[in-house]
């Protein structure tokens, strides 16, 4: 690091910054690469790249590589010491960039294995405390080999051995939920950070996983990151450089070099929201609430309502598909988010729009797709501001001139979204062929056969959880997540619930007593502003209805009023065919009428295809109806009489164990569901 010259770093009680202006006389300023080992290693373990990388003129002379050590011994004997968990670490590299690099200001962090999670953790633990300007010098992240959804290897042998003391060791194990909190944190407010500013922080990340790794597999080192890369050699080998050509020594070099190359400029947030350059004084669109009438740039058109950033948005896995499907097919790509309302498919295509936007996509349309008529109208309105609107004021023309218009733009310049749309048949007819990325939001799976299909679900607990405590500010992990099984992850009823939680300033446990003693319809109704246009409800009982009147002869009805009384688990399709024997109808209908339920997201197949499930809070809000109309009992008898043939003797209940646990589970459900009607 030969680098000399004057640095003006303007946050005064930055953690990672030094506190005064400074001459090259007084401090060196330039470029560091800090390496962070895993689990039971050391920094020995580095020694063999950094050799190499030190003989690169381009880094060797730019960049210092400060020495970065934690304790991570498999076995701690002088019970006067305790070993560090992964939120010890993160403090402690917090303290380490801030006094032995706090004359280096770039910075690239490089992560193997357990240190990819202790990088992680330490970049959600400054967000969380407000000080996402202070990571501004932060060029970059490589993950080498890193757990992110953990690794079960050797599992049972750890426990074993470690006896399940090992704080470090328990972080690494599949679905670890404090890892999960800190990817969130990573993956919403740095990987995908809209602007810089205190709660956000733009860094690259570059993920790379081993070859032949049979310790942290793909999809783990995988885990919420796009494109993650291939390096050869297995958990440690992967680590190899035996001269400066090696693949990972060249890989890390080129990101090194890159890093120092690029610099965002500042940015800062007004009090209306919008992040500015403070550089150059320009609005910049990835504001919270980006003006959909505004144009972003000199030749950006953007029209219709696009929903803004909700409060506490999670970024999913979803979200990453749906753009890489998106962004990476050189012509043209239609997608079609299908999934029972409620479940963000809305908000997921809005944050796709956002980022478009930002990136000064010529064309973003906004189109409201839940009648012919407001989605031609949408269209026109389109056309009108490409200038190539029908003379005469004809909307379907003007639909149609708008659809050969796009088809001739450079391909990924324009961007369509359909929103709640109903018709297959119609919606066809305005898709480019060619040019445009088209985004379709629907509760029917028919729209699949348009293109490609992603189908959204619920949350993941540690989605509802994150979701939860950021809404709420409550710290209580197993408060929220008893909340959000009860609710069954939905994220439109997590939105409702994290509202009255903090509009009445209850905890977790007053609010699930609510949730005991009131009906969905009381503690669930819609809010104004809160941009949904349905009561919870309201909305989940759409997706019936629409079924229901779908089909004259009523076999959907009752196979959906039958399903609502069994397990959340899942119902075997070979019960539901006895229904034929007291509703006369054919094991043919039936299982029709269970294809129509899954298309319009009622249900849905279970991951072998030989049951149906239906969202606990749907068939919640289906006790309710049955129980206010009076149809509850004989619904209860009917699935009673479906039930009592499949019982068996005792005698028999070791060699059908299989059938009598999920006759056991389908009992205590319709139990229950009696208990609350208080029929005996």
């Amino acid at each position: 690091m030969n680098s000399q010259r004057s640095a003006t770093l303007t946050t005064p009680d930055s953690m990672l910054s030094t506190s005064d202006t400074v001459s090259s006389e007084e401090m060196l300023v330039g470029s560091a690469a800090v390496f962070i080992h895993g689990i039971f290693s050391s920094q020995d373990v580095w020694q063999p790249l950094l050799t190499q990388l030190q003989q690169l003129p381009d880094v060797g002379e730019r960049y210092a590589f400060p020495k970065f050590e934690y304790s991570s011994k498999k076995v701690v004997v002088n019970r006067m010491r305790r070993r560090p968990d992964l939120d010890a670490l993160a403090d402690w590299l917090r303290t380490f960039l801030e006094h032995q690099c706090r004359e280096h200001d770039e910075l690239v962090l490089v992560g193997h294995s357990q240190g990819g999670l202790v990088i992680q953790r330490f970049l959600a633990r400054m967000l969380d405390d407000g000080r996402g300007h202070d990571l501004r010098r932060i060029r970059a992240v490589v993950l080498l080999a890193c757990p992110n959804d953990g690794s079960d290897f050797m599992m049972s042998t750890r426990r074993t051995i470690l006896r399940s003391r090992n704080v470090q060791e328990l972080q690494l194990r599949p679905n670890s939920e404090p890892v999960k909190a800190a990817q969130a944190r990573v993956l919403n407010q740095i990987v995908n950070a809209p602007y810089d500013s205190d709660r956000f922080c733009r860094i690259p990340f570059h993920v790379f996983y081993g070859l032949e790794d049979g310790v942290v597999p793909v999809a783990s080192a995988r885990g919420p990151f796009a494109e993650p890369r291939a390096l050869p050699g297995d958990h440690s080998t992967i680590l190899s450089a035996t001269n400066p050509t090696s693949a990972v020594a060249t890989v890390v070099r080129n990101i090194l070099v890159d890093a120092v190359r690029k610099s965002l400029p500042p940015t800062e947030v007004t009090p209306d929201g919008e992040a500015v350059d403070v550089e150059r004084g320009q609005l910049d669109l990835s504001s919270r609430h980006p003006p959909a009438s505004r144009q972003a740039t000199s030749h950006q058109v953007v029209v219709g309502e696009i929903p803004g950033l909700p409060p506490a948005f999670i970024t999913r896995n979803t979200l990453t598909r749906l753009s890489q499907s998106l962004d990476r097919n050189p012509i043209a790509v239609v997608c079609a988010l299908t999934g029972m309302r409620g479940v963000g498919k809305t908000q997921l295509a809005a944050a796709y729009a956002r980022s478009k936007i930002v990136e000064g996509c010529g064309v973003v349309g906004w189109v409201n797709a839940e009648t012919v008529g407001e989605m031609v109208t949408g269209l026109a309105r389109i056309a009108e501001r490409l200038n190539v609107a029908d003379p005469k004021g004809d909307s379907a023309e003007s639909a149609r001139r708008l659809t050969e218009h796009l088809a001739s733009r450079r391909v990924g310049d324009a961007l369509l979204v359909f929103d709640n749309a109903t018709d297959p048949d119609e919606l066809k007819k305005y898709i480019p062929p060619v040019g445009t990325r088209v985004v379709i939001t629907s509760t029917s799976r028919s729209f699949t056969e348009l293109g490609t299909p992603i189908d959204v679900s619920e949350y993941t607990p540690e989605e509802s959880i994150g979701y939860l405590t950021q809404r709420t500010g409550l710290d209580d992990q197993a408060g929220a997540s008893r909340i959000a099984e009860e609710l069954g992850h939905l994220p439109l009823a997590l939105s409702s619930a994290a509202a009255t939680i903090k509009a009445r300033r209850l905890d977790y446990g007053a609010y699930f007593a609510l949730l005991q003693e009131r009906t969905v319809v009381e503690i669930m109704p819609r809010r104004e502003g809160g941009g949904y246009p349905r009561s919870i409800a309201a909305a989940l009982m759409m997706n019936v209805d629409a079924v229901v009147s779908s089909d004259p002869g009523g076999i959907c009805s009752t196979v959906i009023g039958t399903i609502a009384l069994l397990s959340p688990e899942g119902v075997p399709r070979t019960l539901l065919r006895g229904i034929s024997d007291f509703t006369h109808a054919s094991t043919g209908a039936i299982d029709d009428a269970l294809a129509k339920c899954v298309d319009g997201s009622v249900l849905s197949w279970s991951f072998s295809g030989d049951a149906v499930i239906m969202h606990r809070l749907m068939a919640r809000v289906l006790w309710e109806r049955y129980r206010a109309d009076g149809t509850f009992s004989s619904l209860a008898s009917g699935v009673l009489d479906l039930i009592e043939p499949e019982l068996f003797d005792s005698s028999e209940a070791w060699s059908r164990r299989n059938e009598g646990s999920w006759l056991v589970s389908h009992a205590e459900a319709l139990w229950e569901a009696l208990q609350e009607d208080d029929v005996s």
